[in-house]
């Protein structure tokens, strides 16, 4: 028997489980919007775990189980990730707020950084910018690059690579002249 490819497994696994993942998230505690999103993150990771090679599909009689324990892991990791960022961002700003002296010179040093950053970035060549800018500043795979610029990943990573230089002699260069 042939296997299902991932797409059509993953497809074939939210329309038959979907609805009972969410009600059994929910059953658990987790409001309906983030059951929703958890089932979204938990289809997507099974779709990255399934296209890697020598990745074993579950079992028929456990695909529910298999989905429902994705998701969850995709809940927890997304609240645990929430809580360290608003953790940090309220301990930043409570620091802030009391006029902390080295809070006050790292946000002021965090402003130069970035107007340098949007000086640098718009010195650079529109191609090399939207490349840099989809991959550090919307966080984009090369991969997702390459297909929505249609070019090759080799051709991406060559052309970050050289974007990436030049920001660097145009950091550089802006550098020695604040210096002299």
């Amino acid at each position: 028997m042939e296997r299902e490819r991932p797409k059509d497994l993953i497809g074939r696994l939210a329309v038959e489980h979907g609805h009972w993942v969410i009600r059994r998230l929910i059953c658990k505690g987790v409001p309906e919007d983030v059951a929703q999103d958890g089932l979204q993150e938990g289809l997507t990771g099974a779709l990255e775990y399934l296209t890697k090679d020598g990745a074993v599909p579950p079992q028929k009689q456990a695909e529910k189980s298999w989905l429902l324990t994705i998701a969850w892991r995709a809940i927890v990791n997304g609240f645990r990730k929430n809580t360290r960022e608003d953790r940090a961002r309220r301990g930043y700003a409570d620091h802030l707020r009391a006029g902390d002296p080295a809070v006050l010179d790292h946000e002021a040093t965090r402003i130069e950084l970035e107007e340098a950053w949007e000086r640098a970035l718009t010195a650079l060549p529109v191609e090399d910018r939207t490349i840099v800018t989809l991959r550090y500043c919307e966080d984009w795979m090369q991969r997702d690059i390459a297909e929505q610029l249609d070019l090759t990943r080799a051709a991406v990573a060559g052309r970050l690579c050289r974007a990436l230089h030049r920001l660097s002699r145009v950091l550089d260069e802006w550098g020695s002249d604040e210096v002299a």
